[in-house]
Formats: structure tokens, sequence, C-alpha cells
């Protein structure tokens, strides 16, 4: 049932005024229409709660897959570096206990600090284009876009107990299984459904709350996500 905004103090009466639930349901069903109640009335401390704890706990409750995947890559990459430096299994299964331990803080720590620094450049480049909205604006569209993250690690973590992998793989990358390790999988990895979809909104926030056209807004959210995914992408590569 619609909720019918009374509030004669809005800025916009013919914006719907949703509730979190709504807001979060509605940036996977109707992202143009939740983005807009959002820029009318920024709000982020549930999403950004989420944002933290749904990759925090796919590693903690899936942490033995989680060590194993960590051992994989560490091999990989030192399999494929020219480095002369051994790794003894001990110092390997040390490490592997380390990140086993600390990945679930890794996790949501780290998902806070990139949705704050994302959400600053994107702040600071429509500021160039002399776009509209405050910084607390562009931080509540980008933490209710990470909803669609969220739900790929929720996803992730129960298809984990059925196929064995941490993460669930959704990309190009699915056509070329044979080239894992090779830098052009890395980049069809990067090209995953929900990343893709992620900043997808992201862009139709920033759109929203900018009012900058579209054709400008789009291929800068774009290039942010291309440098953001190629910052890991060495990971992706064995992902």
């Amino acid at each position: 049932m619609e909720i019918i905004n009374l509030n004669t103090n809005n800025q916009n009466p013919e914006i719907r005024e949703m509730n979190v639930l709504q807001r979060m349901i509605g940036i996977i069903v109707n992202p143009v229409e939740t983005m807009k109640s959002i820029a009318e009335k920024p709000t982020m401390l549930f999403a950004v709660i989420l944002m933290a704890a749904a990759p925090a706990l796919l590693y903690f409750l899936r942490a033995s897959l989680y060590g194993d995947f960590m051992k994989y890559i560490m091999e990989m990459t030192m399999a494929s570096s020219n480095s002369s430096a051994q790794v003894t299994p001990e110092q390997m299964q040390a490490s592997i206990g380390i990140y086993t331990k600390l990945g679930p803080v890794i996790a949501g720590v780290g998902g806070l600090f990139g949705w704050f620094v994302g959400a600053a450049v994107l702040f600071g480049i429509m500021k160039i284009f002399k776009g509209q909205g405050t910084f607390k604006q562009y931080l509540s569209i980008t933490a209710f876009a990470s909803v669609i993250m969220s739900v790929y690690y929720l996803l992730s973590l129960a298809l984990s107990y059925v196929t064995g992998t941490l993460l669930l793989n959704s990309s190009l990358a699915l056509l070329v299984p044979d080239m894992k390790g090779e830098l052009t999988y890395g980049l069809l990895r990067i090209l995953d459904l929900f990343y893709v979809w992620h900043y997808a909104v992201i862009g139709i926030g920033v759109a929203v709350v900018s009012k900058v056209s579209k054709a400008k807004v789009y291929p800068v959210v774009a290039i942010v996500f291309i440098v953001s995914m190629l910052i890991g992408i060495n990971s992706y590569k064995y992902m």
C-alpha cells in the first residue's frame, strides 16, 4: 500500500516518502523513484550497517573457504611472480590463519572505507561539473546502492554450502574458465552482474542528486567503476 506523504515541509510533495525497508526493496525493483526519495530525505544508517555486516558474515561463517581462497591466491601469485623468495608451509599456514581471523573485520571496515572514498570522489567530480547535492546525499545514495552488493554477499553465503566456493560468479568469466589466472579472465570477472548493477544504480542516484545530465554522469560513474575494479585485478584473476 502506498504511503501518502502529508508533510507540508517536504520540498517536493510529488516524491513518495519511503521507510528504510521500502528503500531497500525499491533500490532493486524501482531504483529511479527510490533514489528520488533518498535524495529528498537522505538517511543511511541501516544501509551502512548492512554494507559492513554482509561480507563480514560471509567471511566469518565460511572461514574455512576464505582460508582456502586466500591460500590459492597466495600460491598462484607466487607461482606467477619472478621472485626467488621462498615461503615455507609454516609461514603460509600462519599467514592464512591471520587472514582467516581478520577477514571479517577487513571485509567490513574495507567496505565502509571504499564506500566513503567512492562517495567523496563522485561528490568532487560532480562539483567540477557544477552539480548539485550535499555530501550527505551522495553518501546516502551510495549506501543504499550497496544493498545490491549486500544481496550478492548473502547469496554467496547461501550458495557456498551447495557449490563449495566462497563467492558467487555471475560474470562473463564463466565463458572462459580455462583462462583463470590470466589478465583477460580478471577483466571479464570484473564484469559481474552484481558489480555492474551496483554501479548502474549509483549512476542513477548521482544523476538524480547532481542534476547533471546522464550523458556526463554515466561515463564518470563507469570510469570510477573500472578504476575501482582494476585496483583489485590481481584477486579477480583467481576468483
